[in-house]
């Protein structure tokens, strides 16, 4: 018989319950995708940063390949400008989707998967 997993969006507001509610189910062995976590990670990949030193190229002083520094400068202007917030949303989402298409195929033995973000793409 053929299984088909069942894919589980839980999204709410900071302080909502998210993690609270993805711990339960991951305590039960169901796999959680963390979209915060592997955007966190996209900053260590060498296309990625690349493409954020040509879009953002006003805000970088410097080419920086360090992730936490990259953070750092990002978080100097994406959560005061919504225009640039929403490039970097762009720039970052088919990455996102790969990953999270990755993810789905390692555990495609799985009845259920559970992805969690802040907000719907």
């Amino acid at each position: 018989m053929n299984k088909i997993m069942k894919k589980v969006c839980i999204v709410g507001g900071i302080g909502s319950g998210k993690s609270y509610i993805c711990n339960l189910f991951a305590d039960r062995g169901i796999p959680i995708f963390y979209f915060d976590d592997e955007a966190k990670k996209l900053y260590n990949n060498k296309d990625v940063v690349e493409k954020l030193l040509v879009t953002f190229k006003d805000e970088f002083t410097e080419l920086e390949y360090d992730s936490s520094k990259i953070i750092k400068t990002l978080s100097k202007f994406i959560f005061k400008n919504s225009s640039k917030r929403k490039q970097l949303e762009l720039l970052l989402k088919p990455y996102l989707w790969k990953s999270f298409d990755d993810a789905c195929f390692q555990h495609k033995d799985k009845k259920i998967f559970i992805w969690l973000c802040i907000k719907p793409f």
